[in-house]
């Protein structure tokens, strides 16, 4: 155990596990803000594994959940912010459009956004899921959709020297419309600006 847990532990007259328990969240937070800050740097496999990390990422992301009318941002909010910032960090990483584009497709984005919009977070109703956690989501779709829209456009002007997969661009971009105007019509400027 970590020494300061325990201390607070005993002092409480709780066990370890307790305040363990207690601090869990904000740890995983702190966590998630190193791996934000490490994606750029690391190796991209890595940070796109199917198997753990994106996994992870998106259980991060259902984290807020529900229930977020309170003024300030709970552990949980904060968590699902680092996870969406984390995936940001990933989709906008520097490279050719046509990469961007399997990147996007590989961590089936829109399915699993979409997934957690339908059950865990509320992105329709304001005062559902905390406006933290419904901002972050907005500017990842944004951020997303400017990648589309980039590599829409470099494949217009360049059609025979583009070796961009149109068909998986022209999916992927009606994928995002029903997550973006989700996004366009909630009542907070925040987020509908995002």
């Amino acid at each position: 155990f970590y020494r300061p847990l325990m201390t607070e532990a005993t002092a409480n007259g709780s066990n370890g596990a307790d305040a363990l328990h207690k601090h869990a969240d904000q740890m995983a937070v702190l966590a998630l803000s190193v791996l934000k800050r490490y994606a750029p740097w690391v190796d991209l496999s890595l940070m796109v594994n199917d198997q753990v990390v994106v996994p992870v990422l998106f259980s991060c992301v259902a984290a807020a959940g529900t229930g977020g009318d309170e003024v300030d941002a709970t552990a949980r909010t904060d968590l699902s912010v680092q996870a969406v910032g984390c995936l940001s960090e990933v989709v906008g990483r520097g490279m050719e459009s046509n990469k961007k584009v399997a990147l996007i497709a590989q961590l089936n984005l829109f399915r699993r956004l979409h997934d957690v919009t339908q059950t865990e977070i509320n992105i329709s109703e304001v005062d559902v899921t905390h406006v933290d956690a419904v901002i972050a989501i907005a500017g990842l779709i944004c951020k997303v959709g400017e990648e589309l829209l980039q590599a829409w456009d470099e494949y217009i002007t360049n059609v025979i020297t583009s070796n961009c997969d149109v068909d998986t661009v022209a999916l992927l971009l009606r994928q995002l419309v029903s997550l973006f105007f989700q996004c366009y019509a909630y009542d907070d400027i925040d987020v509908s600006g995002a």
